[in-house]
């Protein structure tokens, strides 16, 4: 009968991104591809003391006694990974996303049992293509000792465990290019799996009682100013007294008008949006966004900036937008007009419940 004991390790779980439709497209190319996989595999990962415990079809498990051990192999992977994809085209690249816990696990004979391993398996899908997904608790163990440059993602629930895990992403070398191509971000529902939990409204800055004063004193004068021409013919100062004199309640509705205006275009809201998974919710907010005219422009720590384009900043006062990951959660500050609109598109993409593939 085996030792049953238990013990604190360093565990990773890989797969192929894709695989399965790779496989259904092309078998023989598909598992040409896994072939390749297994060689580089069983390559890196005993090269940084580690030991693959389960190949299940295009995923491994893998252990390792050092987190540092662990993190610089999934380091190691992706880069030789990205070597073996310069020159292949497409649909021979091999995509591969790992997820890395340090935990506590249950150790029989050649097997790792417990929460620790199940964290690592649901951290690995949370992985960007040829991205590396990293817990809290590894994080702290490798950042004194390794430069890694991760963003951190907050809280997140995985599925079928209880509480809840902080993760980090260190991004995928494929971010800008490759995976855009392999992740098209089209109007298919079934790319963007997603449903929203829950929105909040954030505390609100509305405009000071200076800048309403200053926004409606300038369209006030500019209104003004046109609508006396276009009446009187000519502009002077008598002549603008006599309009506003002669017309006090076409005025006044203006006026009204203006400032309502003033808070749709220049007031802002911060709202806080609940997603069920968090898994590709940043290229997702790419997408959403350019719907209604914004890029991303910079991206620092777990923060995006998205900027409008020239026409929506000349025709409606667009600024930009600051889009935070907290975990499953997203927080969107911006003006109010176009975070309404944001709203509305994220919305508008959301899958049925029932349509969710299991």
């Amino acid at each position: 009968m085996d030792d049953i004991y238990r013990k604190l390790t360093a565990i990773m779980f890989t797969d192929i991104f894709q695989y399965s439709r790779l496989m259904s497209k092309d078998e023989n190319r598909a598992f040409s591809m896994l072939s390749e996989h297994d060689k580089i595999m069983a390559k890196i990962i005993p090269s940084f003391k580690g030991r693959i415990l389960k190949r299940m079809g295009d995923a491994v498990f893998a252990e390792f006694e050092s987190s540092v051990d662990a993190l610089q192999c999934a380091v190691k992977i992706q880069e030789q990974l990205k070597e073996y994809n310069n020159d292949k085209c497409e649909d021979d690249k091999i995509l591969v996303r790992i997820g890395l816990h340090e935990g506590d696990v249950i150790v029989k004979g050649d097997d790792l049992f417990g929460e620790g391993v199940n964290v690592a398996a649901r951290l690995e899908p949370l992985a960007d293509p040829g991205g590396i997904c990293v817990s809290e608790a590894l994080y702290q163990s490798v950042k004194t000792t390794t430069k890694i440059e991760a963003l951190k993602f907050g809280d997140v629930e995985l599925k079928n465990i209880l509480q809840k895990y902080t993760i980090y992403k260190i991004p995928s070398p494929y971010e800008n290019n490759l995976i855009s191509k392999t992740k098209p971000l089209t109007h298919d529902k079934s790319k963007h799996e997603y449903q929203i939990k829950n929105v909040t409204y954030l505390p609100v800055k509305y405009l000071s009682p200076l800048e309403i004063a200053m926004f409606t004193l300038l369209f006030c004068g500019i209104s003004i100013f046109i609508l006396s021409y276009l009446t009187v013919g000519h502009l002077d100062i008598n002549s603008i007294l006599s309009f506003l004199s002669e017309n006090k309640l076409s005025v006044s509705i203006l006026t009204i008008l203006l400032i309502l205006t003033t808070f749709y275009f220049y007031s802002m809201i911060s709202i806080r949006i609940v997603f069920d998974d968090v898994r590709n919710v940043d290229h997702l907010i790419d997408f959403l966004a350019s719907q209604i005219g914004y890029s991303r422009q910079l991206e620092k720590n777990n923060t995006i900036i998205f900027k409008p384009s020239i026409y929506h900043f000349i025709m409606y006062s667009a600024r930009k937008i600051k889009v935070i990951f907290d975990g499953n959660a997203i927080i969107i500050n911006g003006n109010y007009m176009f975070i309404k609109k944001l709203l509305k598109v994220i919305r508008s993409f959301e899958t049925v419940k029932s349509d969710i593939r299991k």
